[in-house]
């Protein structure tokens, strides 16, 4: 997310987003976190619909390579389970998932629910993590005359929740960056944290006042922070001994029990930059962003 989907996000050019938001020309002369004393006006939904546009891809390739073949369905933020779906059958266009969500006066803060494509679980795209893979799948599954039982999600279950909330038409599609299953043992040894399949994982950005990604940035969670494992992502890879954000501002925790899970970030003066309430679940990539608007 850069200066121009904030912008699109408030429903403005770049111009008006910047007289909104009182973005100097130089935002480094007054400091990238000066809306924390300083904060911008709420947005106002310009309609009772917006229109969102999210482009998938996979994560281990650094997003060069987008991820179709997908499925997904609109939730309210406290729908965990989304027993009631805002909209369901989404499906994407070579990656790229149009949809429409409500906004009412608060914008909406819900978050959309993402599967891919399945595949027997003996499949040789899953290499050294397929027997894990069928252990995983329905009771049922037998690896030995694999059926339908045995079938498995390619890239792991999102969860991409909207925060900033959505006010108006973002016309610069989100980036929701999905991780094969295949990966996910080599990402969890790079990060030093042990596979619990019955566990979820979050990823979060953190943004500053002009909405770009802010290094310096570190999180915490508000609860189950002793038995997670946490990391940031530097020059694109896990890294587990830099405990801040780069340029990226990208950072998380793996092994998050199912549940609510709520996340603070911290500047260089430990200043809370924002925070964001989100759903973990089961061997699932719960995405997010913190913003100090």
């Amino acid at each position: 997310m850069k200066t121009t989907l904030i912008c699109a996000t408030l429903g403005l050019s770049l111009g008006g987003c910047a007289q909104v938001l009182d973005i100097p020309d130089d935002p480094e002369v007054v400091g990238r976190w000066r809306c924390l004393s300083e904060p911008p006006p709420t947005p106002v939904p310009s309609a009772t619909t917006a229109q969102v546009r999210v482009q998938a891809c996979d994560f281990m390739r650094q997003c060069s390579v987008r991820v179709s073949d997908l499925t997904a369905r609109l939730c309210l933020q406290l729908d965990p389970f989304c027993t009631n779906p805002i909209a369901e059958g989404i499906q994407d266009v070579d990656g790229l998932m149009t949809f429409s969500v409500p906004t009412p006066l608060m914008g909406f803060n819900g978050y959309l629910d993402v599967m891919s494509s399945m595949e027997l679980c003996t499949d040789p795209i899953f290499g050294d993590f397929g027997p894990t893979m069928c252990q995983m799948a329905s009771p049922e599954c037998n690896p030995e005359a694999p059926t339908e039982a045995c079938l498995v999600p390619v890239y792991a279950r999102g969860l991409l929740f909207f925060n900033p909330r959505v006010y108006n038409d973002v016309e610069e599609p989100m980036q929701l960056p999905l991780i094969p299953a295949a990966a996910i043992p080599t990402m969890l040894q790079a990060a030093g944290a042990q596979l619990d399949p019955t566990k979820g994982n979050l990823f979060v950005t953190a943004l500053d006042c002009d909405g770009r990604p802010a290094s310096g940035v570190t999180y915490s969670l508000k609860d189950n922070a002793e038995s997670v494992t946490q990391l940031y992502v530097h020059e694109g890879q896990p890294n587990r001994t830099d405990l801040v954000t780069d340029e990226s501002g990208v950072g998380g925790f793996l092994g998050v029990p199912a549940g609510f899970a709520n996340v603070i970030g911290y500047n260089e003066d430990r200043e809370t930059v924002g925070e964001a309430g989100v759903t973990a679940a089961q061997f699932t990539m719960t995405y997010t962003a913190i913003a100090p608007f």
